[in-house]
């Protein structure tokens, strides 16, 4: 997880940021999650995810000089076959309380009561690299539907 997720956001950071300090001009969009407030039994990728998160921040401070943009986008759970094979997992875990009934709790997702599609993702990411985000810099964009307003 850290090779890949932290390592690779600053490996790509690394090697664009000579051509945008050269063209005092960029947007870097950095891919976190909501999983970096923490989550049950993951803790290397809420880790590796929250330091993406502060990595975005500390290069918008050191790029801005640069009028280099850099923000992240943290989706939440993202409509896709493994996201379905997770929630399914998480559905068949019953919880069986003292009194020994059988109930099962449903993981809410979004208090839209909506899924999150795969474009909710790329249209925030657009937004970021757009002229209508120029003063948007060092910050976490959640797409999550709410989740973390629960």
């Amino acid at each position: 997880m850290v090779d890949i997720m932290l390592k690779g956001t600053f490996l790509c950071s690394k090697y664009v940021l000579p051509h945008m300090i050269r063209q005092r001009y960029g947007k870097i969009v950095n891919t976190g999650s909501i999983g970096a407030r923490g989550h049950r039994y993951n803790a290397p990728y809420s880790a590796v995810k929250a330091g993406i998160q502060l990595f975005t921040l500390a290069m918008a401070k050191d790029l801005g000089e640069y009028n280099i943009n850099v923000n992240c986008v943290s989706p939440g759970a993202v409509d896709t076959p493994m996201a379905r094979g997770v929630r399914e997992h998480i559905a068949l875990n019953l919880m069986v309380p003292e009194d020994g009934a059988n109930t099962t709790t449903e993981k809410q997702y979004s208090i839209l009561g909506r899924d999150i599609l795969p474009q909710d993702i790329s249209n925030a990411v657009l937004f970021l690299c757009s002229e209508e985000a120029r003063n948007v810099n060092g910050h976490v964009l959640f797409v999550d539907g709410g989740f973390l307003a629960i």
